[in-house]
């Protein structure tokens, strides 16, 4: 038994549990057309047996990979309500889930469920189950998985390749996809390697690049003289490295809807053709860069001094694959929807939602 059907069968054992469930089933529906159905999961109750539809997360719950599974979720059409399975859901995203209609455990025997108009049961504050901590992916892991998600034809290419799209060692290419092959997002075919689930693997990005790989590339909050986009560009131009926007700049050229309040511009922090890194700032240095000065030539040429609550935020990117937007001097989509997802406000939530609808689909 696996570590999925380990967490599967503890939520089901407290649900049996419940002193209004009756028996517990899950079963998987045959496929329609080719496509994979989703696991259901019937309730034999007094009052009569209710399906839901289940959907097991295994990482780390946060409020932006909530969003973007509520997103998937609302994605896959009608139907019973839907269920999560979860190691650990904390109460504020239980209540998130609930609003959305979506019912919640966790192997710890939390719970928010209702079960028709008879049937109600929440139980909060249990703490999570300890357990081993897996090996955490390196930054390096976090940037080979961007790169594979924008293009996962990369999955089956020569590790230099992966490497240059990348900006990561051959070495470290090659434990990324072996971690990846491990743990069952990447299989072999007769004919290569495929990327496999994908929805799985854009979950553990989205919390990578939150917790892990952008506190390494964001270098801080300035304020500029100059606040619209087309202007600053043309000082951004002059610094002669590549760069595009992101976060809601992005957005708005991508969709037409939604700039909000900052500015962020990813730039090239890798070495330029003199020798000389333009953002002298080592990846693995884990300090806050909010008071992080910028070097004297990009201040003076952007007009730019550090300030908590300035609207330029510039970031790094996660390899040069990022600088492929799918409209001019934009960065990836994915990285446009990281980005707003980390801003963590409704709004910028729902923007990113609009993102990957029109531009990522094919990672659902």
């Amino acid at each position: 038994m696996d570590a999925v059907d380990d967490l599967v069968q503890s939520c089901l054992t407290h649900m049996a549990a419940l002193p209004f469930v009756r028996g517990v089933q899950v079963a998987r529906p045959r496929e329609r057309g080719g496509v994979p159905s989703c696991l259901t999961l019937t309730l034999e109750t007094p009052r009569g047996a209710f399906d839901r539809r289940l959907e097991v997360i295994e990482t780390a719950l946060t409020e932006a990979l909530v969003s973007r599974a509520l997103d998937r979720l609302d994605a896959r059409g009608d139907g019973p309500r839907w269920l999560v399975f979860a190691h650990h859901v904390p109460g504020r995203i239980a209540e998130s889930l609930a609003e959305r209609g979506v019912d919640s455990v966790d192997e710890a025997g939390n719970c928010n469920l209702r079960i028709g108009n008879d049937h109600t049961a929440i139980i909060e504050g249990r703490r999570p189950v300890r357990r081993p901590r897996p090996t955490p992916v390196r930054p390096s892991g976090y940037r080979v998985i961007f790169g594979l998600l924008c293009d996962s034809s990369l999955v089956d290419a020569s590790v230099r390749a992966v490497a240059e799209r990348t900006g990561v060692g051959k070495s470290s290419v090659g434990e990324a996809i072996e971690r990846l092959e491990a743990d069952g997002f990447v299989g072999r075919t007769r004919t290569g390697r495929t990327l496999l689930n994908r929805a799985s693997l854009l979950d553990r990005w989205i919390v990578g690049y939150q917790d892990v790989l952008r506190p390494r590339l964001v270098i801080g909050r300035f304020q500029v003289r100059e606040r619209d986009p087309a202007r600053l560009a043309r000082a951004v131009e002059a610094l002669g490295c590549p760069w595009a926007w992101g976060g809601g700049v992005a957005c708005e050229r991508l969709t037409g809807h939604y700039r909000g309040p900052d500015l962020t511009l990813h730039l090239d922090r890798s070495p330029s053709r003199s020798g000389q890194t333009l953002l002298a700032v080592p990846d693995d240095d884990l300090r806050s860069r909010r008071r992080t000065p910028l070097p004297p030539r990009i201040g003076q040429t952007l007009r730019a001094v550090p300030d908590d609550d300035g609207p330029l935020v510039v970031v790094g990117v996660p390899g040069p694959i990022a600088f492929e937007g799918a409209v001019p001097k934009t960065v990836h989509p994915l990285l446009v929807a990281s980005e707003l997802l980390v801003a963590g406000d409704d709004r910028a939530r729902e923007a990113a939602r609009d993102v990957r609808a029109t531009f990522l689909g094919h990672l659902s």
